[in-house]
């Protein structure tokens, strides 16, 4: 997940908004 992270915020997220997908991957009842 951690070389998926830092892709992404390289790009356009920040930490959040990792955390905001990780959570939606995982947990996507929760939404």
């Amino acid at each position: 997940m951690l070389f998926l992270a830092e892709a992404l915020d390289s790009n356009v997220l920040n930490s959040c908004n990792i955390y905001n997908i990780y959570l939606f991957i995982y947990f996507p009842f929760d939404h």
